[in-house]
């Protein structure tokens, strides 16, 4: 009889740590993340930082795994799954949600921002945080924060850019975004949408002539192979931003979210500066194998730019005094 109690105690504490096993296994809360970059781009070593630091903060409780190189899907189809909360976590530009909340698309016109630190002064300010609220009401999710990306500049197979009107009639590929698409159009361009992980065959095969993106994206997808001219117009500043959905954020904690928000943003702000430092190493790398158009005529793709900029208020798509209000960060 007693040895049959100490199996039953034996047993008992047995199934009792296997409970308690299931139970932790089945708290821990796994999110996915999603994005377009390849796994060496900068922006996709900071999501992967990211993603180790929350789950060393949260001991485990909270894990996220990256899926880099549209893994999960492409820059719409993941802006999409967000919105509808079948992804969790994604990072992109803003642009992508430009249909949901036009009033955000100020922020991705071409020679909005002069420069890295003239849009950092910005996003510190309140308009900034006014168009973000914005995004998040309209596409049904939670912005956690973000990292620079590019400085982003004009590259061709076959024509040099040195003016707008080098322009005329080339097919560049551009994001299936409004604002590109707006710009690209206005300085006498064809603007080609096309996948960004379809962008080398394009570009090898004559789909296209050209696109615009930034210099560590040109080494980074190999397009400095088929390209042969890169001119530093520096038309868009920008930052991906990391969107987490309304039905992730309500499996976490409140306690959770914001340790998970916190560490995403001092990530972005430590990778935005490696980011930036790489940016200007892989103009010189880029150099090996491009032509690089340092001095074009800037002032020719502003004035073409700046019809688009009238047209946004004028439809109602921008607030009165948006743009003017961003050059006051300018200097």
């Amino acid at each position: 009889m007693r040895a049959r109690k100490i199996v039953a105690l034996c047993l008992g504490t047995i199934m009792a740590a296997g409970m308690m096993a299931s139970t932790a296994m089945a708290d821990t809360i796994n999110l996915q993340l999603g994005a377009c970059q390849q796994p060496e781009h900068n922006t996709s070593i900071a999501a992967d930082e990211f993603a180790k630091r929350v789950e060393e903060a949260t001991n485990g409780e909270v894990t996220i795994t990256c899926y880099h190189a549209e893994t999960l899907g492409t820059n719409s189809e993941l802006a999409a799954g967000c919105a509808a909360g079948t992804v969790d976590i994604y990072f992109s530009a803003l642009g992508q949600y430009g249909t949901y909340c036009p009033q955000q698309t100020v922020l991705d016109a071409f020679f909005m921002f002069k420069d890295w630190e003239h849009l950092k002064r910005y996003m510190a300010s309140d308009g900034y945080a006014n168009i973000m609220s914005q995004v998040e009401a309209a596409t049904n999710t939670h912005i956690l924060a973000s990292i620079y990306y590019a400085t982003r500049d004009i590259y061709t197979t076959k024509t040099p850019v040195h003016t707008v009107a080098d322009m005329k009639d080339l097919k560049l590929r551009v994001p299936n975004e409004p604002m590109p698409v707006a710009c690209i159009n206005a300085m006498g361009a064809s603007p080609t949408p096309i996948n960004y992980g379809e962008v080398y065959m394009a570009l090898s095969n004559g789909t296209v002539e050209g696109g615009e993106g930034g210099p560590s994206s040109l080494i980074a997808m190999h397009f400095n192979e088929v390209s042969s001219y890169l001119t530093l117009d520096n038309h868009q500043v920008q930052t991906l931003t990391f969107f987490m959905s309304d039905n992730a954020k309500n499996r976490l904690t409140d306690e959770q979210y914001e340790t998970i928000k916190t560490i995403c943003e001092e990530v972005c702000e430590e990778y935005s500066e490696i980011g930036y430092q790489q940016e200007q190493k892989d103009i010189e790398t880029l150099k090996e194998t491009m032509e690089i158009i340092d001095d074009p005529d800037v002032d020719s793709f502003v004035e073409a730019c700046k019809t688009v900029w009238d047209t946004q208020v004028e439809s109602g798509a921008w607030e009165e005094g948006v743009w003017e209000d961003i050059q006051t960060y300018r200097d």
